[in-house]
Parts: C-alpha cells; structure tokens; sequence
C-alpha cells in the first residue's frame, strides 16, 4: 500500500478539523454579547433614562434634586438590588433612541404604552392609566367632540413624540398642527393662550394643571371624560427580555407590598388603577 496514499488524506481530514474548530472559535467570539442585565449586576450600577412630568417625576429648580413616585419607586428598587442609580435626561422624541444606542439601560419617564411605541421598546406592566384632554379658550363653544378637530381650518399644539402627538397623527388627518419640542406639555398649551393654536392636546394631568392654573381663560372640554385612554408604563430595549422581567417582578413586588400607592399619595398623585372605572356599560363595575 502506498504510504503517500493513506497520509495525504489525513493530513487534510486534520486541517479540516483544525479550521472547523477555528472558525467556531471564532464566531463564537463575535457572537458573544453582554446583556443589559448581566452588565448591571455586574458593575452594580444601573443608567435611568427620565422626563420631568410631576407628579411622576419632580425636579428641584434651584438644586436640581429629583423628586417624585416614580424616582421613590426606582430608588426603592435599587437599593432592594443593590445597585447604584444614575439619572440621565431625556425627552418624548429621544427615549426610545435611547434605549436602544444604550444611553440608558431603562427609561422610567411615565410613557403611555401606544402600539407603534410597543415595535420600538418593551414596555413594564402598567403602573396607572390615564387619559388625554383638550384645551381651548374659555368661550370658545366649536368642539364637544374629537371629531369637532378634524377640520383643515383647526390649528391643534402637540408635543413632539407625545401619546397626543401620536394620537393627532393617526386620527386627525385634516387638522393642522402645532408641534412643538418637549417634554413640557405645559407650554405647549401656552399656544392656546396665546392664539397660535385653536387647540392644545396633552395628558389629562397637564390639562387639569393648566385649567387650574388659568381657570377663567381655559377649559378641557374632556375633563370628566378623558379620550384615549391608555395604560403608562416604563420601558426597556426590546431585547432586553431578562431586565424586562426583573422590573415587572420588582414592580410587582412593590405593589403587593403597598409602597407603590404609598409614593403616590406622598406625592399627592391620584392615579386610577383599574380601567374598569372608565367603562360606561354599568353592569361590568359589578
């Protein structure tokens, strides 16, 4: 027998073997990533994305400190885990941006869960529900519903990358809008007063907020019966499936114990719980 014979095939059966293993090596080398929860716990701190939106999320305007039901929950939370916070500030238009470039590892700002912000981010468990209003000028009798807006001559101010934002564009394909940079939806409503704008949409917190600020100016046409209305939630990139999961059970965890409603009510918020309550067939509230 050919010795040649036998001892070339082998010798490339062996580089054979040699560059599979290499190669796998290899992949497995670029394959490899550290998840956002695994980098967390590892360097026991953890990057909060947030908007200032009392009474979720308050800010100190001469020493900056943040306040707030949401900034006590978070911190309960990583104090309970053992890792250290670190507050980074965003805006509607840029938290799911910075989510996914990794700017934060979690946004807390009190987002209201919409289908397409669900194709961008993963959202928590609600933590409330709340619905939108609509300002307008004192005397102004033209609107009693959303329908009323839809008109080419309505001007609407929203604050962009807001639920009203999102809601005007998906519904209200005639009226004209007024889009202006948040977060604060307070000034946005400013556009009304100022008679830029027929109309401001923001949440129903900020509508009663700015009625009562200016109660013989303005009113919210819907404040006894908020349109939209949607759970609010945190969030964290979608492929974030094991930090998703460690909020929900800390979440959780925190209602069961009661401190959720106990920083709300310290912070003189007056969320509903239960979306039961904005139904209007009676015989459900049984």
């Amino acid at each position: 027998m050919n010795i040649r014979n036998i001892f070339v095939p082998l010798v490339i059966i062996a580089l054979a073997v040699l560059s599979f293993f290499h190669l796998g090596e290899h992949k497995e080398n670029v394959d490899v990533r550290v998840s956002a929860f695994d980098n967390i716990f590892n360097q026991r701190k953890i990057n909060i994305g947030y908007i200032v939106f009392p009474p979720t999320i308050t800010q100190d305007p001469n020493s900056k400190e943040l306040g707030g039901h949401f900034i006590e929950t978070i911190r309960e939370i990583c104090l309970q885990a053992a890792i250290e916070p670190v507050f980074i500030e965003t805006d509607w238009k840029g938290f799911s941006a910075g989510l996914k470039s990794g700017r934060f590892d979690v946004s807390i700002a009190p987002t209201f869960i919409t289908i397409p912000r669900s194709i961008s981010v993963a959202f928590t468990d609600p933590l409330f529900y709340a619905g939108n209003g609509v300002i307008v000028r004192k005397n102004d009798t033209r609107f009693n519903t959303i329908d009323d807006f839809n008109r080419r001559d309505i001007t609407v101010a929203v604050t962009q990358g807001s639920a009203a934002h999102e809601f005007a564009l998906s519904n209200l394909k005639n009226v004209k809008l007024n889009v202006l940079p948040g977060p604060d939806q307070l000034l946005t409503l400013q556009e009304v007063l100022s008679g830029r704008s027929d109309a401001g949409f923001a949440n129903s917190y900020d509508t009663q907020t700015f009625v009562n600020k200016y109660p013989t100016k303005v009113k919210d046409i819907f404040s006894e019966t908020p349109y939209n209305l949607t759970p609010v939630s945190w969030s964290v990139a979608t492929d974030e499936p094991e930090l998703l999961a460690f909020f929900n059970s800390a979440l959780h965890a925190l209602k069961t114990q009661g401190k959720l409603l106990q920083y709300e009510h310290a912070a003189d918020a007056h969320w509903l719980h239960e979306v039961k309550k904005y139904r209007l067939n009676k015989k459900l509230d049984k």
